[in-house]
């Protein structure tokens, strides 16, 4: 969050990049703001399950508007669509993180191999 903070507090102008789908921006905040609360959802701050999944993606979302609301304090714009970018990146990383084995198993693999490593000493 320190890191976000820091980043949203510089004068730092990115001009808008024409693409057919969607912003380098926008997918930038998609991707922080979901590994975010990626890890606010493993970190089981509220608790496991659906409604940590939730929490984890409210708080996100929280943070997200909080964030666009100190750039307005910087002279960076205060943008409702990077709102919207945040809160989506972290509805999707949240909930591919709980419904999709697969991807958890991905995220979760060199942890559970450090895991078994520290065991082992």
């Amino acid at each position: 969050m320190l890191a976000i903070f820091l980043a949203s507090s510089t004068e730092v102008y990115m001009p808008p990049l024409p693409t057919p789908l969607i912003s380098p921006d926008k997918l930038i905040h998609a991707l922080v703001y979901g590994e975010l609360a990626t890890v606010i959802y493993r970190c089981g701050l509220y608790q496991r399950g659906w409604k940590g999944a939730l929490f984890a993606i409210i708080l996100t979302s929280l943070y997200g508007a909080s964030d666009e609301f100190h750039q307005s304090f910087t002279g960076r714009s205060c943008e409702l669509n990077d709102w919207f970018a945040d809160t989506f990146g972290a509805g999707l990383a949240v909930l591919s993180y709980y419904y999709l084995p697969f991807y958890r198993n991905i995220l979760e693999y060199k942890f559970k191999f450090c895991a078994k490593k520290l065991k082992s000493k």
